[in-house]
């Protein structure tokens, strides 16, 4: 990534020679010219990635001009570029002690700031910009960067300070609302309740506009309001204020404007007040306005049963007094409501159903509004058993192992649910969505219910093309469970999912991805086989991924599957050159790198490694600084309600176990290719202080995500 953060900041005070000479410095402006072009060539070679020219431009200009802190500054900045981030630490180190007046501005600080950034010196940052501000105590703009500072180090308190500092001097509103911000973050963190006080009060000085509330004509919408609406909102519901919230939610629905807003604030805030009864009616009102939506269907489903349950209900077989929650999913013959609610849900869910089903009958199942509104009701059916399954077990859970989940269920409820399941499947088989909806569910049946749904349903497999891919999936998904067939049976599978053709006579790509992993499995199965494995399958399956490539360029999956095959197989040069195809951008360095990183570190060459290394550090420090960026963005537009989700990505991102294996491989690169003692000292302790930093952190401290293996 290019260092222009830091030399377009230096480049606005190019013309600017060390100690703050300039107009009526006495010096000729010729002298300024000169020294503004050597320093232009410093810039153009930081950004084109030439850092060795970098550093010896720096090196050149520093042996005329020694006392030059811009130069020091850029020099830092090309020695951390080159991996000589000690030399550079040393040296932003050396200018930031220098001397009051020797010539140190925004254009140095910022430099200066990106190394330390880099090198992960955070703390740094915020002793820098603390020096800025006593340097220049009326400078909103080090003020601001400050306060970004402590926030993404978890100092609020300070923050809180830094913006009280800001308010007493700019008397700007969102000064005193990033105090507020400050305080709820602080609460956050674990601090007393006193901090929430002290937010209300600072909250009174920034009142929601009342005369939106209160006017005659129709609101316009006001989006600042919005966010202030909400900062208040969220401030009350901290300090458990929840019928004022609600009082407050009330008062400014014309603000708010969206119902789904509204009754979602609603929901929460009963929620947290431990008004379960009110919010499961909130949630239930808001189902039967919005029956196709499978987001609130889960809430509701969920919301009732927190609902207390009636006495006198039935108890497990063999739970030892238990409730059995299962038998509250009978629907009553005349459709009334009672006092259960999750009884009441079940009902309201089958009457759900029964309208989506009038209305889709003379439409093609699945098509339409009513179709998605069939879609929510069936798996809202299916969500109510399995919340039901784990009310039963949590009710046991002090007189049953946890593992004995089964126990706390009849063999009739498993039946009643594995028949919902394969109602779902014959509806839906012939949709994408069908065996992604139903994997929630998929794991609670055994091995014997998954033989046996396996065999019911094999006959939708031909019903449309999307169907054998459904029932492709639902077979490997079962696969671990006794369901993954022998390699006969697997070569067959494979080519009846091939022998599915489009329009143009050609296979499908959702079927060909499925013969391919039909293939591996069926090299799986051979090497455990008396016979041992048959290569040609993998062969095969290479061979039918390129093929798909071909065919649809843009066919990511087919690229991924080459990535995995041609690593496993040890060839990485194959491997890379598929990766590359994938164009991963972003934060895709972060969740797909793996799929390569692994491969090159048992098998690669160090070019490649330190290349796809470079790639992974890089990306953590642009996520580093874009969330900054979003933080302040989020400050400055009055976004309050998002920064603690910047907040959390910059700590998930800082705390991420990939960066630190790519620091360490990097690393190892060099040092493999050192040719003298000398040079490998050198490589070996030219990132000291990262790797101290690095070593220093327990195991609790990194995020493994899908690095657990």
């Amino acid at each position: 990534s290019s260092p222009s953060q830091a030399t377009n900041a230096a480049r606005r005070r190019q013309a600017s020679p060390p100690g703050g000479a300039g107009r009526g410095s006495g010096r000729p402006r010729a002298v300024f010219g000169a020294m503004a072009q050597k320093l232009k060539g410093i810039y153009d070679a930081l950004d084109n990635g030439n850092y060795k020219s970098g550093i010896k431009l720096c090196t050149t200009f520093l042996q005329k001009q020694p006392g030059h802190i811009l130069c020091k500054a850029l020099l830092a900045v090309a020695l951390d570029r080159s991996g000589r981030r000690d030399e550079a630490l040393r040296i932003c180190n050396e200018v930031r002690g220098s001397a009051p007046g020797a010539g140190i501005d925004d254009a140095v600080y910022t430099a200066i700031a990106v190394v330390y950034r880099r090198c992960r010196h955070f703390a740094e940052v915020i002793r820098l910009y603390e020096a800025a501000c006593s340097g220049e105590p009326d400078s909103e703009e080090y003020a601001v960067t400050l306060f970004v500072a402590l926030l993404r180090q978890g100092e609020y308190a300070k923050a809180q300070q830094v913006a009280t500092k800001l308010y007493s001097k700019q008397k700007r509103m969102r000064h005193v609302l990033w105090v507020v911000v400050s305080l709820l973050l602080q609460f956050r963190a674990g601090a007393p309740q006193q901090v929430l006080d002290l937010a209300s009060i600072m909250l009174q000085k920034a009142p929601v506009n009342k005369d939106l509330v209160n006017g005659d004509g129709p609101t316009t919408f006001n989006r600042t309001q919005v966010y202030l609406v909400l900062l208040h909102l969220d401030a009350l519901r901290l300090r458990g204020k929840f019928d004022d919230a609600l009082d407050m939610l009330k008062a400014c629905e014309p603000i708010l404007k969206l119902p789904s807003d509204i009754s979602a604030l609603r929901v929460r805030l009963l929620r947290d007040a431990g008004r379960a009864k009110a919010a499961t009616d909130e949630a239930k009102a808001a189902l039967r306005s919005r029956p196709d939506d499978w987001t609130l269907a889960q809430e509701y489903l969920r919301l009732a049963f927190e609902c207390p349950a009636p006495a006198g209900l039935p108890q497990q077989p063999t739970g030892a007094g238990a409730t059995d929650h299962c038998t509250r999913l009978k629907v009553p013959e005349d459709g009334s409501e009672g006092e259960d609610e999750v009884r009441n849900a079940a009902t309201l869910v089958a009457r759900l159903l029964a309208e989506a089903e009038r209305e889709n009958a003379a439409a093609a199942a699945g098509e339409g509004a009513a179709g998605q509104r069939v879609r929510v009701a069936r798996l809202a059916q299916l969500e109510l058993w399995r919340l039901a399954f784990c009310a039963n077990e949590d009710a046991r859970a002090s007189t049953a192992p946890a593992d004995a989940w089964r126990a706390a269920v009849t063999d009739g409820d498993i039946a009643s649910f594995s028949a919902a399941i394969q109602d779902y499947i014959k509806r839906f088989a012939g949709g994408g969505h069908c065996f992604f909806d139903l994997k929630p569910f998929l794991v609670l049946l055994g091995r014997d219910e998954a033989s046996a749904l396996l065999d019911s349903i094999e006959q939708v497999a031909d019903a449309a093309p999307m169907s054998r891919v459904t029932v492709g999936r639902l077979r490997r998904a079962f696969a671990g469970r006794g369901a993954a067939g022998t390699p006969e049976e697997l070569a067959v599978e494979a080519q009846r999912l091939l022998s599915v053709r489009g329009d143009d006579g050609v296979p499908q790509q959702d079927h060909m991805l499925l013969a391919i992993v039909a293939l591996l499995d069926m090299d799986r199965a051979s090497c455990r086989s008396a016979e041992g494995s048959v290569k040609r399958c993998l062969v095969s399956a290479i061979a039918l991924a390129e093929e798909g490539v071909a065919r649809d360029p843009n066919g990511f999956h087919f690229k991924v599957l080459l990535v995995l095959l041609y690593g496993a197989l040890g060839l990485p040069g194959p491997m890379l050159s598929w990766y590359q195809t994938m164009e991963v951008k972003n934060i895709q360095h972060e969740t797909l790198a793996y799929l390569s990183f692994d491969a090159l570190c048992a098998t690669g060459g160090a070019e490649a490694l330190r290349d796809s290394s470079g790639n992974i550090i890089g990306l953590h420090e642009d996520m580093d600084k874009d969330a900054a960026d979003g933080v302040q963005g989020a400050l400055q537009g009055g976004v309050f309600h998002r920064v603690p989700e910047y907040l959390d990505l910059m700590w998930a991102m800082r705390r991420s176990v990939l960066w630190g294996r790519a620091v360490i491989e990097e690393a190892l690169c060099e040092v493999g290719q050192a040719q003298t003692w000398d040079a490998l000292v050198e490589a070996a302790t030219r990132q000291a202080a990262v790797f101290a930093d690095i070593m220093r952190r327990g195991q609790d401290y990194w995020l493994v995500r899908n690095q657990d293996r």
